[in-house]
């Protein structure tokens, strides 16, 4: 359980860091909307197959 939820964390700020750096090369924040709906389907899909 400590592992998935180590490796879930590490999953996220991969993603964060990637939105960081496409915000930084492309210089708008106008897609954040689109990555944190991302993210928040990562996480959700995640959490149902671990229930499962």
């Amino acid at each position: 359980m400590h592992d998935s939820i180590r490796g879930l964390f590490g999953l996220v700020m991969a993603i964060i860091a990637s939105a960081f750096c496409i915000t930084a090369v492309t210089g708008s924040f106008s897609h954040w909307p689109v990555v944190l709906m991302g993210i928040g389907m990562g996480l959700w899909a995640v959490r149902t197959m671990s229930k499962s």
